[in-house]
């Protein structure tokens, strides 16, 4: 699996030493943002759905104002690219670094005056889930900065509820023999939401013997189910008949979620023996069309999505969950949102970020991270470093010798998770233009990064910051896919397929109706 990285780096100081003068902030801010404004009518319980999302649900009562209806605005920055667009950087107020699930701002508008009085459940869709995040407020610095501050959990909701119920299921019938992040008597279980379908591993998880019975040339007998035995013979896992879906979304979604919290860059769910080897026979099968189908459906595993009704009005923005009117041509068929959603409680108006200490993530090292920035200018630059995989980012500074650049510590010291794709951009305004360079690298304990800076126009500038490719999508891909491509545009498809096959483990098993020259073992 692979997650498409990128990294940014911006401007201003934070963690090292002073600011510069230069403001970046001119060209990155929350004017970025779009707003989008709702007309509340606090006499009734009312659901907002927003363009990135969010739900928030307002009861009947709680919101307090002069006026009323009442009108709120809410600005949202769920991905790196809306935080670096607005120039919200993941810092607390002390400089440490975050890691963000997601920020968003709720406010009155239009000068209304407007006090919560009671809390609004509020809802933040998520790719992946991490119960550790923690609600951190946003508080504006002497330079109108939002920095992060007062982190609280998050609330016991239903989604962490699946995750406790599966945890729970987990300890009594998987522990004994399957660590998450380590080989036991089974194979660990870190990353196999990622790797086999919903439907495999439900199966295998109520009937593995059926799963590995019969001849490995029997089309209906499981090739992996059979490489995973054959690894971890003669043990046979226990079957699981009486564990309903139920039972098996909580735990395959304690599972992910256990996953999800330690992003990794690069192969992030590296595949065993087991999953390379059933690659490239895949890719005989499909060759030799000797099985039109062998591949499970992938499903994605939604175990802890929550289904929200939901009828759209006419601007598709606010949805009255009681009280509706009997006009049907106002309201349209109703839809179900359905996603994975963090639940914060908003009490308060202002910006919310979900994050969580980027120095709690396992793959996280001390680090030395230097910037030296070329040209032959003398201004003093703005820097930042973002980390989109982890929703990093991160202000810079002058580091102790007054000359170089870097973050959090003034001697280039910060953590980094080591192997992470990053970029530093530098900026500083001269006779006005702009002066603006970037660099990206991978994270190592130990680096000096350099960046040649040249000017440009704001527009060039504002091109160049629009145009980089932020991604964040996991694509799963073939190991050496690049292979596969060949074998498909070249004549020489048996000699390609021979390639593919892994040099360090032991794919035997393949059916001998394949073309396979023998037992292929380790070279």
């Amino acid at each position: 699996m692979k997650l498409t990285l990128i990294l940014f780096a911006i401007l201003i100081t934070a963690g090292c030493n002073q600011h510069s003068k230069n403001d970046f902030r001119k060209y990155l801010n929350e004017d970025n943002l779009k707003t989008q404004v709702f007309s509340i009518d606090t006499k009734r319980d009312t659901t907002i759905f927003t363009n990135a999302g969010i739900v928030v649900k307002i009861p009947a009562g709680s919101l307090e104002s002069s006026t009323n209806p009442v009108t709120i605005e809410i600005k949202e920055a769920l991905d790196i690219a809306a935080m670096l667009a607005a120039g919200l950087t993941t810092q607390t107020t002390q400089n440490e670094t975050l890691s963000s699930a997601g920020m968003f701002y709720i406010n009155a508008a239009d000068g209304n005056s407007v006090v919560i009085k009671k809390p609004l459940e509020t809802l933040l869709p998520t790719k992946t889930y991490n119960p550790e995040m923690q609600v951190w407020k946003g508080e504006a610095n002497e330079n109108n900065k939002i920095e992060w501050a007062e982190p609280a959990p998050l609330p016991d909701d239903e989604t962490i509820a699946k995750i406790t119920a599966g945890e729970d299921l987990y300890k009594a019938n998987c522990a004994s023999c399957h660590w998450l992040d380590r080989d036991l008597t089974g194979p660990r279980l870190y990353g196999i939401t990622y790797r086999r379908s919903k439907k495999w591993l439900y199966d295998f998880t109520r009937n593995p013997e059926k799963k590995i019975s019969g001849s490995v040339s029997d089309s209906a007998t499981d090739y992996y189910a059979n490489c995973l035995y054959n690894e971890y013979k003669p043990t046979v896992m226990s079957a699981f008949p009486n564990l309903t879906d139920n039972d098996l979304d909580n735990l395959y979604g304690y599972i992910k979620a256990e996953t999800d919290k330690q992003p990794m860059p690069g192969n992030i769910y590296p595949k065993t023996c087991c999953d390379s080897c059933d690659l490239v026979r895949n890719e005989i099968n499909k060759y030799y069309a000797l099985i039109t189908e062998l591949v499970d459906d992938n499903e994605e595993f939604f175990n802890l999505d929550r289904t929200l009704p939901r009828i759209n009005t006419k601007d598709d923005t606010i949805v009255p969950t009681t009280d509706i009117p009997d006009n049907s041509n106002e309201y349209v068929t109703p839809i179900n949102n359905k996603a994975t959603y963090y639940t914060v409680n908003v009490s308060a108006l202002g910006w919310l970020n979900l994050d969580i200490l980027l120095k709690n993530y396992n793959n996280c090292e001390p680090s030395e991270l230097i910037v030296n920035v070329s040209g032959g200018f003398e201004e003093d630059f703005n820097v930042s470093l973002i980390i989109p995989d982890y929703k990093v980012f991160v202000d810079g500074g002058k580091l102790e010798d007054a000359v170089n650049y870097g973050f959090d510590e003034s001697n280039g010291n910060i953590r980094l998770p080591q192997g992470a794709t990053c970029t530093v951009i530098a900026f500083a305004e001269h006779d006005g233009k702009i002066l603006f360079g970037k660099s990206s690298f991978k994270a190592k304990t130990k680096q000096t990064i350099q960046i040649s800076v040249q000017l440009l126009t704001e527009e060039e500038m504002m091109n160049i910051i629009k145009n980089i490719n932020i991604n964040e999508e996991i694509k799963i891909e073939i190991e050496d896919s690049k292979h596969s491509e060949e074998i498909r545009k070249t004549d020489k498809e048996m000699d390609s397929l021979y390639q593919l096959l892994p040099k360090n483990c032991d794919c035997a098993g393949f059916p001998e109706t394949y073309p396979m020259p023998g037992v292929v073992g380790a070279n």
